[in-house]
């Protein structure tokens, strides 16, 4: 067996046990193992692994294979092969042990019956002899290193075989052998000869047995990802370690060629599908590989599972084929009586199919259930159309008089016996089931196919209440392009002379839909519309939903005043309507409203009400707009911690109402690992963020991928920088994706000094953000300024002085849109209040226009002001954020010690070191070590001495940018002390290092 391809996952402990038997046996101490499993689980990727381990602690390594070759395969089949290919590797070997033990020879294909000092011309070797033979000789091999003998799949060995692997297990003892015997449990029916051999086996005390149970969907998922990123490899190879003839694990199926990654919906679907048999996972890879789609069956794969069929009985295979047309799944009265057996017949072919392992009865013990999924898949691929119709319609006569049916259930026997009235019926009462079991997604599925089944059934094809439905259940799943998609269509086939009321109801479905992405004045004039086409009176339920609906697109664009009219009016209507829904809706936008007023706390106790409300209602999507309300409300105030257990729970609760990918829930996530970056739990951050093993929207995977930047790029993760391009489809949705991702590109364009790509940056997100929020001075543009300038200051340090007045310039542009982005314009009616956070960055903001004033020496600040101005960005960061109070610090040092105060300057930059260590902020840290002063002991530069080991630390620093060339003035811009003390500096490097000139001095640094 070669060394297998791709990494063995999710058989730690199994392998940990056959390790520990292999070195036991290297001791001295004799085992057997015995490992069973489903064909395709993966016992021949074990034991390769095994055989490696083995091999590479010095064992001599044999393997043998039992072969199906019908009802009278040669006898010890195994052990010849195993013998004849060490005949091949190592005669010398073979030679001695035959010639010690005569009778071996009669298992080694191509020897004379007599060789080896046998008797000539006498070819029979009697049976306790040839088993003390073969146990005599492996013992003889393993005194000189010791011995792993693997027998592979054991289910199609010989009686004789059978009883020379059980001689061998009974006289085990101080041998240096170890002995592998793999085997299909799938394949051992009620009468297979193995069963009762396993359970002799088994009461022997030398022998382990380990069963091989079906991987968990993490590592199938580990597998297929690792497979998708192997190369050019044959697909059975790499999980059998060798292709070998007949069964599932044969490499008679097509090869992977040119894997490429896949996209995580496809590898969801092979994890659903392969039921954790690595096989047929790597089989379904291959044909999402190698076609478009990877929904049908790779051909064969199907074929090799359809052989499990052959071995049954034409009564048998009918129930099977019956009861794949239910699905995986089916009880036992609805297999009766869509198969029209006798009971007793029932019964007898049933059992068959248990015992050949094509079903297995369900934990309940009332139904059945196939062994692997894709079994059932294969056989209801195989069954014929006319047989499918005939079956589904069985099926669905059967579900149709149970009161207690799925409606789900229903509807597809419905749909797929054209049965087209009860499977629209029936579409429609499984997405109202699927709605009240938290599962959108589904529900959403249902609606379109009652939509689709609409004009064939009734007269009204484009009921609005269904469409309705559709795009509440669409925003419950974030699939809100799909929900825009279905309200449009609808309104463009409405005729013109249609229901106002049906209008209003399809507009208000717009509206709906669209409030999950970025809205635009369209917005507003739809809700404004579809106000006006429902009657004050009577008070309906329509009318209280849209006027909440509408508070809550006024509060959107900024119109306070008109918000809460409207919202105290849907209370009004929603309490005479009877509409719960539009009173919780409109509480929550009066409570964000009162925090806009000033009144934060007061805001906070009626947000907790809303959620209270909502909760008890059942209205989730408000109750998870609340909570991100309150966390959002914490957040302002940086209590950090109640803002990351609101938005932890508020996320929490969008999961546990199958809203997890909603536009609340979504942004509950990201803020929670908002928080926790700020907090400076960066892997937290990650682990967050990390979506592996769900099925994320496209734009909730890109606001998440995008929050995650941050910690990226602070860790100096130069990939970050493909990225802003890559999320620029759903930039345009979610203005936050590229306001965040760009934050980290700027970063990133820091640590490079790169001005030109980081003003770039900031121009084009300045113009995106400004059409798609219709406000060219969002808050936002504070921190934008505060990066960039701090890029324009990374360029000064180490730029000529000719280019100082235009880095200066661009200093002055962004330092003064950096300050209207705070006010709010030029001349705002109401300036921003900005919260705790956001006065954070506007410290930050004029101690980056100081610092780059300080270095070009245009307008340069007093060495006292710059250590004041960035003192108190270290203090207006501390409320908790971590990150940008180190950042601060090491800012703060290098000014402290321009005014000669040392001292303090080392304990900043301490901090700081401290907080980029536990961060892993590599160019942090790079900062930090070009700064110096970490405080040491033990230096030779502290007790007098020479060399490189004898300079301090700020003569280090000096010597460094000696080596990359600078002048005096350069290192003095950089390092925050005047051109004098640079001069000093050098003189002092050069008496150290025993150089005449600052290019010695650069020259022996170079060299170490």
């Amino acid at each position: 067996m070669p060394r297998p391809a791709v990494p063995l996952v999710g058989r730690t402990a199994e392998l940990a046990g056959l390790t520990a038997a292999v070195r036991a046996a290297e001791q001295g101490s004799a085992a057997a193992l015995v490992v069973g499993g489903d064909a395709g689980v993966g016992k021949t990727r074990l034991l390769g692994e095994l055989t490696s381990i083995a091999a590479d602690a010095g064992f001599l390594v044999l393997v043998g294979h039992c072969i199906d070759l019908g009802d009278t395969p040669p006898p010890y089949l195994p052990l010849t092969e195993a013998f004849s290919r060490l005949a091949a590797e190592r005669p010398e070997l073979v030679d001695d042990v035959v010639t010690r033990f005569p009778a071996l020879a009669r298992l080694l294909s191509g020897r004379a019956a007599g060789a080896g000092g046998g008797p000539a011309g006498d070819d029979r070797v009697e049976r306790g002899e040839l088993f003390d033979s073969v146990r005599a000789a492996l013992a003889h091999l393993a005194v000189a290193q010791p011995v792993a003998l693997f027998v592979e799949d054991a289910h199609w060995a010989d009686q004789a075989t059978r009883d020379l692997l059980g001689f061998l297990f009974t006289r085990l003892g101080r041998e240096r052998l170890v002995t592998v015997v793999s085997y299909r449990s799938d394949d051992l029916h009620r009468r297979h000869p193995l069963r009762r051999t396993l359970a002799e086996w088994s009461r022997l005390n030398s022998v382990t047995r380990l069963n091989l149970e079906p991987l968990g969907a993490d590592d199938v998922r580990a597998l297929v990802r690792a497979m998708s990123t192997a190369g050019s490899t044959a697909g059975s190879a790499v999980w059998s370690g060798a292709p070998r003839p007949g069964g599932a694990d044969s490499a008679d199926s097509a090869d992977v060629t040119a894997l490429t990654a896949v996209s995580a919906g496809d590898v969801d679907d092979i994890v659903r599908r392969a039921d954790g048999n690595a096989f047929f996972a790597e089989e379904l890879l291959a044909a999402i590989v190698q076609s478009d789609t990877g929904e049908s069956l790779p051909w064969q794969l199907a074929d090799l599972l359809l052989v499990r069929l052959d071995r049954l009985s034409e009564d048998a295979r009918r129930v099977v084929r019956v009861a794949a047309v239910a699905g995986r799944r089916v009880t036992h009265t609805a297999l009766e009586a869509a198969a029209q057996m006798p009971a007793g017949q029932l019964e007898t072919a049933l059992r068959e199919a248990i015992d050949s392992h094509v079903l297995q009865l369900t934990t309940s013990g009332r139904g059945y259930v196939f062994r692997h999924a894709l079994l059932a898949e294969a056989v209801y691929d195989d069954l014929l159309p006319g047989e499918r119709v005939r079956l589904h319609a069985a099926y669905a006569a059967v579900l149709a008089a149970d009161p207690e049916h799925r409606a789900a259930e229903l509807a597809r026997h419905a749909n797929a016996s054209h049965d087209l009235p009860t499977a629209y019926a029936a579409s429609l009462a499984a997405g109202d089931e699927a709605i009240s079991l938290a599962a959108p997604q589904e529900a959403l599925q249902h609606y379109e196919t009652a939509l689709e089944l609409a004009p064939r059934v009734i007269d009204r094809p484009g009921d609005p209440e269904l469409i309705l439905a559709a795009v509440e259940a669409a925003d419950a799943a974030g699939f809100t392009q799909r929900g825009i998609r279905l309200a449009g269509r609808a309104l463009d086939e409405l005729p013109a002379d249609a229901d106002p009321i049906d209008r209003a109801t399809l507009l208000y479905a717009s509206v709906l839909a669209a409030l999950g992405n970025e809205v635009g004045d369209d917005v507003l004039t739809t809700s404004a519309e579809a106000l006006r086409l429902v009657p004050v009176t009577p008070p309906t339920r329509l009318r209280s939903r849209l006027l909440a609906l509408h508070a809550r697109v006024l509060l959107s664009f900024g119109r306070d005043a008109d918000a809460e009219r409207h919202a105290r009016e849907a209370l009004a209507a929603g309490e005479a309507a009877g509409s719960e829904l539009a009173r919780t809706d409109a509480r929550a936008t009066v409570a964000i409203l009162e925090r806009r007023k000033g009144d934060p706390h007061g805001a906070a106790a009626l947000l907790a009400a809303v959620v209270e409300q909502a909760r008890r209602s059942e209205d989730f999507g408000t109750e998870v707009r609340s909570r991100y309300g309150l966390g959002s409300l914490w957040y302002d105030l940086t209590d950090l911690d109640r803002a990351e257990h609101e938005f932890a729970l508020g996320h929490r609760r969008a999961v546990e109402t199958g809203r997890q990918w909603g536009m609340w829930g979504v942004h509950a996530r990201a803020m929670t690992a908002t928080v926790q970056y700020v907090h400076g739990e960066w892997d937290a951050a990650l682990r967050t963020l990390d979506t592996a093993g769900e099925r994320p929207t496209g734009l909730a995977a890109a606001i998440l991928r995008s929050t995650g930047m941050a910690v990226r790029a602070g860790r100096g993760d130069a990939t970050v920088l493909t990225e802003l391009d890559d999320l620029g489809p759903y930039r345009h949705r979610e203005g936050r994706i590229g306001l965040y991702a760009a934050y980290a590109a700027i970063e990133l364009h820091e640590q490079r000094a790169d001005v030109d790509s980081a003003l770039a940056v900031i121009a084009e997100i300045v113009e995106e953000l400004s059409r798609l929020w219709l406000d060219p001075w969002f808050a936002g543009r504070i921190q934008l300024s505060a990066i960039g300038i701090a890029t324009l200051a990374a360029a000064a340090a180490g730029a000529p002085a000719s280019r100082h007045a235009a880095l200066a310039a661009e200093g002055e542009r962004l330092h003064a849109d950096g300050r209207r982005g705070a006010r709010g314009g030029e001349a705002p009616t109401t300036p921003r209040r900005l919260g705790r956070e956001g006065v954070a960055w506007l410290a930050r903001l004029e101690a980056e226009a100081a610092r780059l004033r300080w270095l070009t020496g245009h307008d340069a600040p007093s060495a006292d002001s710059l250590v004041d101005a960035w003192q108190a960005t270290v203090d207006a960061f501390g409320f908790g954020h971590v990150p940008q109070v180190a950042r601060s610090q090491v800012r703060l040092a290098e000014a402290l010690r321009a005014v000669g105060r040392g001292a303090e300057a080392v304990a900043a930059a301490d901090r700081a070191r401290e907080a980029a260590q536990r961060l892993g902020a590599a160019p942090l840290s790079a900062e930090l070590r070009a700064l110096g002063g970490e405080r040491r002991t033990g230096r030779a530069g502290r007790s007098g001495g020479a060399g490189l080991t004898a300079l301090t630390d700020r003569e280090q620093g000096v010597l460094a940018e000696l080596v990359d060339g600078r002048t005096n003035r350069q290192i003095a811009a950089k390092l925050f002390i005047s051109e004098k003390t640079v001069s000093v500096h050098v003189t002092n490097i050069m008496g150290k290092l025993g150089v005449r000139s600052r290019a010695e001095a650069a020259a022996l640094a170079r060299r170490g």
